[in-house]
């Protein structure tokens, strides 16, 4: 088996928050404020690879959590109906979403209209430009 290099972004990301199972608010708190920090468009297009290897875990990790600890949120409203509403309330259109967070403007209508589910990446950036937790965006399936 080979060994994987691990560069020093990815190493300094690690030391600052691990990569293990969240166990708590606090912990969840830490975990999305660095995710955030990861997921702005700016800094989003310069993640090099293994930054965005640690991004996409970090989101695992925090969906996982808030699937668990978090049922009731969306309890009322699908995935899909939750988008709707975010765009309704904020007078934005799906190809401004898109434009805004990097998303295929034809991902975010499938997803409306219930024809699939949103990648990983898609939902924590929609997530993030929202300012929701990421679990609104879950309905128990995530394509890769």
């Amino acid at each position: 088996m080979n060994a994987m290099k691990l560069s020093n972004e990815y190493l300094a990301l690690i030391r600052r928050f691990p990569l293990v199972p969240i166990r708590g608010n606090q912990q969840l708190h830490e975990a999305i404020t660095l995710m955030k920090e990861l997921s702005t468009p700016g800094r989003l297009a310069t993640l090099t690879n293994s930054e965005g290897d640690y991004l996409d875990v970090l989101a695992d990790l925090i969906l996982k959590y808030e699937k668990v600890h978090w049922k009731s949120l969306a309890a009322t409203m699908t995935p899909s109906q939750t988008l709707n509403y975010l765009l309704d309330q904020s007078n934005i259109s799906q190809s401004e979403l898109a434009r805004q967070t990097g998303t295929r403007q034809s991902h975010i209508s499938e997803f409306l209209a219930g024809k699939r589910n949103l990648s990983q990446a898609n939902i924590v950036r929609i997530a993030h430009f929202f300012n929701v937790s990421p679990s609104a965006f879950l309905s128990g399936t995530i394509e890769e």
